[in-house]
């Protein structure tokens, strides 16, 4: 048996199940071959001192090098333990075909009868949902496959349609490309209309900002008096 456990940084809590287990198995005389490696690990690196520590009170006193989970280290495995359910979903998520070996250490030996219990039914109901659906698609299969081939056929064709809009779309670019630029240019003259907050400046920051703000209020004095002239 060959056993793999997995954390993140392969110096702390996967090097402890690994060297344990290795103690345990050899004190029962059983013939189990154990790794360690992390998600994220530096190879090399050593174990923590805290972990050397704790091992050593053990009887543990065996050095430890990090390494990286590899694919190859995943397929050497029989049995993959990590520390938590993020590991574990992490594998899952990049190495799908190996479902069938990838538990957390908890959760793989987890032996309460309610567990075991649970264990049962969700395999009962997988088998049963396996039957269903090919029971469901072996009755339906013609009426599945022609709307499949349906729907392939109005996908090629929205892709000619979309080619056609698109060869639209760059003929009308192309038709106002000099206003567009000039639009461009334009936009990028626009003063700024903000008056900065002198908030927490010196004097001078608080007169310039007096002075735009009666600029502004001359403008608009001019603007009300034209208004009135030409109402």
């Amino acid at each position: 048996m060959r056993i793999l456990f997995v954390c993140t940084g392969n110096t702390c809590r996967s090097p402890m199940a690994e060297k344990l287990l290795r103690k345990m198995a050899a004190e029962r005389g059983m013939d189990i071959e154990v790794k360690s490696a992390g998600l994220f690990a530096s190879p090399g690196s050593a174990a923590s001192p805290q972990a050397v520590h704790v091992l050593g009170k053990r009887g543990i006193t065996e050095s430890h090098q990090s390494q990286p989970a590899t694919s190859e280290l995943l397929d050497w495995a029989d049995l993959i333990l990590t520390m938590t359910e993020s590991h574990r979903d992490s594998l899952l998520q990049k190495y799908e075909h190996l479902q069938s070996k990838i538990y957390t250490l908890k959760e793989y030996t987890d032996i309460s009868l309610e567990e075991l219990s649970r264990g049962e039914e969700l395999d009962s109901l997988y088998q049963e949902v396996e039957r269903k659906q090919e029971a469901f698609l072996n009755s339906h299969r013609e009426e599945i496959r022609r709307l499949e081939d349906e729907y392939q056929e109005l996908y090629n064709r929205l892709e000619v349609v979309r080619e056609e809009l698109d060869e639209w779309k760059n003929r009308l670019m192309k038709e106002t490309t000099e206003e567009r630029n000039r639009i461009a240019i334009l936009e990028q003259q626009v003063p700024g209309y903000d008056i900065v907050d002198p908030y927490g400046g010196t004097v001078e920051d608080y007169e310039t900002c007096a002075g735009e703000i009666e600029q502004a209020l001359h403008n608009l004095l001019k603007i009300l008096k034209k208004n009135t002239e030409n109402s």
